[in-house]
């Protein structure tokens, strides 16, 4: 038997894929939100720090700047912001000024070549100051002012995103197949269901006989379809058994009226001959 040939197995396909692919819409929808979410929050983060970093260079110079003091600028504005994880480096076109926690001792200016081309727009990159490279969200803001001609790169790890991401794309994942699934299953019951009055139909019409067009089709509460359905084919059964008696009464009676001139040809036929030309 091909595949799909029934129309059961057809409606069933089709409605599960149509299922599969809105949950699969819904799904990236959903997961497109959470991202942006996310990395709105922590671009925000970036932002506040960056401004309030910034704002004091640009207000001060970068003169006195050093190690120390950019990581207690930092560690005062996470502070005072409620945030963490974030790092710091302050360098021109020459030299690192400033660069906060193991970054002081481990930032290599030939790092930052990269970055100081860099608009001042949040984007994902690898951190080379580490030996884990991790995966980082970067701002990079040029310094007006007092602070002319300096570059500040603030930046904080999103290993954590990357893993939450994760948790909501399986999470999603499982989502569309669990709601394929169940679509699957619960449009093959309804769609038995609902095609069990043609099953019925089907049945009965098979034991229909030339001498059993008494019987008609029965379907309960099955809906106003299948009982318009029912009711042709008892009309049809009607008709064809009006027909068969309306046959069989001609037939009966054509033989009535043929048994007489019938018996008298067969009389004829057997009664015994002279000879020729007597009478």
């Amino acid at each position: 038997m091909q595949p799909f040939r029934k129309a059961r197995s057809r409606i069933v396909a089709a409605g599960t894929l149509a299922t599969l692919l809105l949950l699969a819409a819904f799904a990236f929808a959903a997961r497109e939100a959470a991202r942006r979410i996310i990395v709105s929050d922590i671009d925000d983060e970036l932002e506040t720090l960056s401004v309030a970093i910034a704002s004091d260079l640009e207000a001060r110079g970068v003169a006195d700047v050093s190690h120390e003091s950019l990581r207690a600028g930092l560690e005062a504005n996470t502070l005072v912001y409620r945030l963490e994880h974030h790092s710091a480096v302050l360098f021109d076109d020459r030299r690192i000024i400033a660069a906060s926690g193991d970054l002081a001792r481990r930032a290599r200016f030939a790092m930052l070549a990269s970055f100081a081309r860099r608009s001042e727009r949040p984007f994902n990159a690898t951190e080379p100051f580490s030996p884990e490279h991790r995966v980082c969200r970067f701002m990079v803001t040029h310094l007006q002012q007092q602070a002319a001609g300096t570059t500040l790169l603030v930046f904080r790890p999103i290993d954590a995103v990357a893993r939450t991401l994760d948790t909501i794309d399986l999470a999603l994942a499982l989502l569309v197949l669990t709601g394929a699934t169940a679509a699957a299953l619960i449009l093959g019951i309804s769609v038995a269901r609902a095609l069990r009055p043609v099953e019925k139909i089907t049945a009965f019409t098979e034991t229909i006989t030339p001498r059993g067009l008494a019987g008609r089709v029965t379907v309960d509460a099955a809906g106003e379809e299948f009982d318009r359905l029912a009711a042709v084919i008892n009309s049809l059964l009607a008709r064809l058994e009006q027909a068969f008696d309306a046959q069989r009464r001609f037939v009966s009676d054509a033989a009535h009226e043929l048994k007489t001139p019938a018996a008298v040809i067969a009389a004829y036929v057997l009664l015994p001959r002279g000879p020729i030309g007597r009478r």
